[in-house]
């Protein structure tokens, strides 16, 4: 299965008041979806980082804590489609993430979404989603029918996929669709030593609290056994 995703006619003014721009995503092969779905085209409005990567697609049905799942190292390797629309709408912050050393530890390689982002309205927010994923490097495509694609993954299974945003909408679309077919996929991928800390850490923190604006420490942790 392909998938192209040209620049919309509609405007990113919610992301970051630009010209529209690109994604293209082509999905290989995979033994579960039938010859007559390689080569499917998707078009969308790219944003986040520019540039193409490669990954497997699947989906997440959370409606919140995008920004958790983003950074989960467990999703390493993956392209999330998020079935819920609203993504995006609270922005990112600096307490919502799920590894330590982001620059170190893989996660997902790119995000689909329904709809386009929304203006960040959240009094935690210190930057917008597709500000946040060009500083990760990793690529966004909006505007995709993620019903559709969900309901395909659940009968089909997950593709490989790659995912490219590109301003201009100049594309080698052989050169992305044989890098989808080439990719071995997550099975039997050791992602172990990638995605694992090399350092013990202890639990300290608190739930949030809302007086002090963030997580507290607790100064003696303690340990519960039923």
């Amino acid at each position: 299965m392909k998938c192209l995703a040209k620049a919309s006619q509609t405007t990113t003014e919610s992301y970051t008041g630009a010209a529209p721009k690109a994604t293209w995503s082509a999905f290989g092969r995979r033994r579960s979806w039938p010859r007559p779905l390689l080569g499917t085209v998707l078009e969308g409005t790219g944003f986040g980082a520019t540039g193409h990567a490669v990954g497997e697609v699947c989906f997440n049905t959370a409606m919140a804590g995008y920004e958790e799942i983003l950074t989960d190292p467990s999703y390493a390797g993956q392209i999330i489609t998020f079935t819920f629309p609203h993504i995006g709408n609270v922005g990112t912050n600096e307490h919502d993430i799920e590894t330590v050393n982001l620059a170190a530890t893989p996660s997902a390689r790119g995000v689909v979404l329904h709809m386009a982002i929304t203006a960040t309205s959240n009094y935690r927010a210190t930057r917008h989603l597709d500000q946040w994923l060009r500083s990760r490097g990793a690529i966004g495509l909006a505007r995709i029918d993620t019903r559709a694609l969900t309901a395909l993954i659940r009968e089909k299974g997950m593709p490989n996929a790659v995912i490219a945003h590109e301003p201009s909408s100049r594309f080698d679309l052989e050169a992305l669709k044989a890098e989808a077919r080439a990719w071995p996929g997550l099975v039997g991928m050791d992602l172990v030593p990638t995605v694992t800390t090399a350092q013990r850490f202890t639990w300290n923190e608190t739930p949030w609290q809302w007086d002090n604006g963030g997580y507290g420490e607790l100064r003696q942790p303690e340990f519960h056994d039923r």
